[in-house]
C-alpha cells in the first residue's frame, strides 16, 4: 500500500487537492546512481514505468499548431511547429521540458516541466496548467532618447518648416489608431524625446503587455487517464 501511495502522488499539482505543478532537477533522474542505490528494486521499477507513462501519455496529449493556434481553453496547450522552415531553440520547448524523476522526502515519483530548461519554461507551463496572467514586454514600443529619432508627429500636415527635410513620412499600419500617417524626425531636445514618447505609446500602447490564459492543463488530464492502470505497475 506504500508503494501504491508513492505512486498516487506522481504529479503534485495536478490530482484534486494538489497545491504545485512538479519541478524535476538533474539529480531526480532515475539513472542517477545514487538514487538507484537508496530504492529496491520493485519500487525503482514500478515509480520509474509511473513516471514513464505519464510522460509519455502528457508529451503526446500536444498537438503541434502553428504558433498563432492556440489550443482550446480546457484541453493541452500546443506545441509550436518551426517557423518560416528554420529550427528555433524554442520549438516545442514545453513539450520538451516534461520530465520525471524521484522525490526523496516523499518517496513519490514526480512529473512536470524540468527547471533545466529554465525558469520561463517553467512559469508558463503553471499558468497553462492552472490559469493565469503573464507579463511581457511590449515588442512594439521604442525608447525615444535625444540624439537619436523618433516621431515628430501623427498624421499627415501641410505646414513645413526648414529643419523638415531632415524628417521622413511613413504609413503606419496596426496600430492603436489604426494605420495612420507618422512624421518622424531627428530628436534635438529632451523635450522632443518626452514627446516622440508619449507619441510611442499613443500608437502602440503600454511599455509592457498583461495576457491573460485560461486553464489548459497537461499534467492533471495525463494523471487521470493513466491512473487506472497505475496498480498494475506494481
Amino acid at each position: 500500500m506504500a508503494l501504491m501511495r508513492n505512486i498516487a502522488t506522481a504529479m503534485k499539482g495536478g490530482m484534486p487537492g494538489g497545491s504545485r505543478l512538479g519541478s524535476v532537477s538533474f539529480d531526480m533522474f532515475f539513472d542517477r546512481q545514487k538514487l538507484v542505490g537508496q530504492m529496491d528494486k520493485a519500487t525503482y521499477r514500478a515509480l520509474n514505468r509511473a513516471g514513464a507513462t505519464m510522460r509519455q501519455h502528457a508529451k503526446r496529449s500536444m498537438r503541434a499548431r502553428a504558433i498563432d493556434k492556440p489550443s482550446t481553453p480546457g484541453t493541452p496547450p500546443h506545441r509550436h511547429k518551426q517557423m518560416r522552415g528554420k529550427k528555433s531553440r524554442g520549438d516545442y520547448g514545453l513539450q520538451r521540458s516534461i520530465m520525471y524523476g524521484y522525490d526523496q522526502a516523499d518517496r513519490s515519483v514526480v512529473i512536470g516541466p524540468s527547471t533545466a530548461f529554465g525558469a520561463g519554461i517553467h512559469r508558463i507551463a503553471g499558468t497553462h496548467e492552472y490559469g493565469g496572467a503573464e507579463t511581457k514586454k511590449n515588442p512594439r514600443r521604442r525608447k525615444r532618447v535625444r540624439g537619436g529619432s523618433g516621431e515628430i508627429r501623427i498624421g499627415s500636415t501641410q505646414k513645413r518648416d526648414k529643419r523638415d527635410r531632415f524628417k521622413n513620412l511613413a504609413t503606419v499600419s496596426g496600430t492603436l489608431l489604426g494605420n495612420v500617417s507618422v512624421t518622424y524626425g531627428h530628436l534635438f531636445t529632451d523635450e522632443q524625446a518626452r514627446r516622440a514618447n508619449q507619441l510611442n505609446e499613443t500608437l502602440y500602447g503600454p511599455t509592457t503587455l498583461q495576457s491573460t490564459y485560461p486553464p489548459r492543463p497537461t499534467m492533471g488530464p495525463a494523471l487521470a487517464v493513466v491512473a487506472p492502470s497505475l496498480p498494475g505497475m506494481i
